[in-house]
């Protein structure tokens, strides 16, 4: 059975602005905080998204999310 995702998060940060974990305050690489997706509470490949949040692939891609580069 196929899970579907409603989104409605778009936004765009310039290349300039630096992604900080919304409960540690530190940039991906050196957040230590548990890592699951927001959305779908999986672990697969999460990263860290322009609101503080971490999300996988899959929920990225529905909801158009952009990591840091």
């Amino acid at each position: 059975m196929a899970r579907y995702i409603s989104c409605e998060c778009h936004y765009d940060f310039g290349m300039s602005e630096r992604f900080a974990c919304m409960q540690c305050d530190l940039p991906e690489e050196r957040c230590t905080c548990e890592r699951f997706c927001n959305l779908c509470q999986g672990d697969n490949r999460v990263r860290l998204c322009y609101d503080g949040l971490y999300y996988c692939q899959e929920c990225r891609e529905v909801c158009e999310l952009s990591v840091e580069r």
